[in-house]
């Protein structure tokens, strides 16, 4: 998904300070409009959703200052597949498999489950659709694993290792834009007009017009 705002129709300015001086006006608006926006989506994620904001970063780009004709537009793109429940704090937890007794107390084997907290607004979570674990997979990376009973065994005779995930950073810019008292759109427009401003004055004063 991406997020885009478009500035348009700036012939009279063009026509008064020149091409040259209104496009150095203008990418360095789109610039900074383009960080506070991604600075602006990732704090929104991030109240809402476990995830740092390293692994946040990791998957937006910038595209600005793109111009055709009269128009300047930036793009600011958010691009991944869905994420390894580690991304969302996963831990190893002792889960019994036993029953309870009259007085409450568990009995019966064990084994190491994996809890994780993908909301903020919610408690800590025990996997349980599947038998999970944590395991170091091909690529050397750990993550949350469940062994695929009807799948295609390894060399060994084992089950093939099956990476549990949650939602992908574009379903969670998503959810969290549909959740603001700003859109995404409204806060880079408004912060366009702000940087556009201040960049205006800038150049002004140093061609001494202000």
């Amino acid at each position: 998904m991406h997020q885009k705002f478009e500035v348009k129709n700036l012939e009279v300015l063009r026509a008064q300070l020149g091409d040259s001086l209104v496009d150095k006006i203008n990418a360095s608006a789109v610039g900074k409009t383009v960080n506070k926006l991604q600075t602006y989506v990732s704090k929104e994620v991030r109240q809402r959703y476990n995830v740092k904001a390293g692994t946040f970063r990791r998957y937006a780009k910038k595209m600005k200052g793109v111009r055709r004709a009269n128009e300047v537009s930036a793009v600011l793109l958010f691009r991944s597949r869905k994420l390894g429940y580690l991304n969302f704090g996963a831990k190893p937890r002792r889960v019994t498999l036993g029953r309870k007794t009259k007085k409450g107390q568990r009995w019966g084997r064990f084994r190491t489950g994996v809890t994780v907290q993908v909301m903020k607004a919610d408690a800590r979570k025990l996997i349980r659709s599947r038998p999970a674990f944590l395991a170091t997979g091909q690529n050397g990376n750990q993550q949350v694993f469940y062994r695929d009973p009807r799948g295609k065994t390894t060399s060994g005779g084992k089950q093939r290792l099956i990476p549990m995930k949650g939602p992908s950073i574009p379903d969670m810019v998503v959810a969290a834009g549909d959740a603001l008292g700003t859109p995404y759109d409204v806060f880079a427009a408004e912060e366009y007009d702000k940087e556009f401003d201040v960049a205006l004055n800038y150049y002004m004063s140093k061609q001494g017009g202000a």
